[in-house]
This record gives C-alpha cells, structure tokens and sequence, in this order.
C-alpha cells in the first residue's frame, strides 16, 4: 500500500469492514445468503474502490517520474547542444578563421589578417600568424621595391647604352662640324631630359667661348650669346 495517508486511512477501513464481516459470519448459524450476498458485494465494491485509489495514486507518482525522466533528458540534450556550441566557439571557429586567413595568404593576400577574439592558445597562435603575415608582407614589399629600383637602373643604362650608340653612329656619319655639333646637341638634350643644350668651343687661351651649336635655346640667347668671355659664362 502506498505511504499517502489518504490510501493509509482507507485500508484501515477496509480492515476494519473485514473485521466486522468476520465476526458476523463466522457464529453459527450463518446470516441468511441474500444478506451475505449483499454484504459481500458491498466489501467488494470497497477493495475495488481502494484499488482504483491506489491505482491512481501510482499513476500521478508515475507521472511525475516521467516529467522527471524527461526534464533530466530535456536537460542532457540541452547540456549536449551547449557543448557542442562552446566547442564550436573556441575550437572550430578560430580553426576556420585560420584556414581563411592561411588560404588569403595562400592566394597572394599578404595584408590578409584574422580578429584575435580570445587570449588563450588559439589566441596566441592568431596574433602569431598576423605576425608573420606582416613580415611575409614587409619582406615582400622590400623586395617589390629593390627589383623596382633595379630595374629602373637597367632600363636607364640601357637607355644611356642607346644613346650611346646612336651618338656613336651620328658622329661617324656627319660630314660637317656645324652637323656634328647641331646633332650632338640634340642628342644630348634627349639624354639628358634638358630644356635646351648649348655647346661651345674655347679658344686656346681659355679666355672666350664660342657658341657651336644650340638645340632649344632662346632665339635672343643664340643670337646676342654667340661668343662669351670668361667671366660672363
């Protein structure tokens, strides 16, 4: 019998029905059989009436075990979802953020840089490869500017080297002094990226230039400098 005092009380009833039955039946003679018939229906329809309280008295507790079983189980899922979110948070999301950025890097995106969100180990490995992503980028910037810096020097000693060569051929192809200094004074010009090129000759006392030949000049300079003394040059 359940410990509840309700069910408690009643089967102190019953007993107590049981009882009195007995003491009834067992004198001889006997009641008469209608009344044993009733009386026995009677304590039937008690213990019936006991049992469905009891039953019902297990099926409420059942209940409430069942709502336990499924709030313990509601509370294992949750419990497994929150790990799995926790783990999601601290593990597989910065091991995506850093195959991202590995990838970035991978294609050429030197400045390619991850968040550092946290300051535990996947933090420590984030802020170590920004690290090296900005060395690899420095480094990379250096050399960018060292093959720029040489290749302009080679593309301006060869450009001296043509020059060199098309003055070459120039002198050995003019005929006249006048050609030769007019023709060495625009191909110094193009070298050399000047507004204007004057070339002069100085007598043997170093004393008075002559102006040869000109290429850009001003017309008033080619025609009142023709011939300069030392010291005005």
């Amino acid at each position: 019998v359940p410990g509840q005092s309700t069910s408690r009380m009643r089967f102190a009833q019953l007993e107590g029905h049981w009882s009195a039955l007995r003491i009834a039946w067992l004198p001889a003679p006997p009641p008469p059989p209608a009344e044993l018939t009733r009386e026995a229906e009677s304590f039937v329809e008690a213990i019936d009436a006991f049992v469905k309280s009891v039953e019902v008295e297990l099926s409420r507790w059942t209940a409430i075990l069942n709502a336990f079983q499924l709030t313990w189980l509601a509370l294992a899922i949750g419990s497994a979802v929150v790990v799995v979110y926790i783990g999601y948070l601290f593990v597989l999301d910065p091991l995506k953020r850093l195959g991202d950025g590995l990838r970035s890097v991978e294609a050429g995106d030197l400045g390619a840089r991850i968040t550092v969100v946290s300051h535990d180990e996947f933090g420590a490995l984030t802020a170590g490869f920004n690290r090296m992503a900005g060395r690899l980028q420095q480094l990379y910037l250096s050399l960018e500017d060292k093959v720029r810096e040489k290749t302009a020097a080679l593309e301006t000693q060869n450009e001296r080297l043509a020059a060199l060569y098309e003055v070459s051929a120039f002198v050995a192809a003019a005929g006249t002094l006048d050609e030769l200094a007019r023709g060495f004074a625009r191909q110094v010009r193009r070298i050399a990226r000047a507004d204007a090129v004057a070339i002069r000759w100085s007598d043997e006392a170093n004393e008075r230039y002559l102006l040869l030949a000109g290429d850009g000049l001003p017309e008033a300079m080619a025609s009142d400098e023709t011939c300069l003394l030392t010291e005005r040059c």
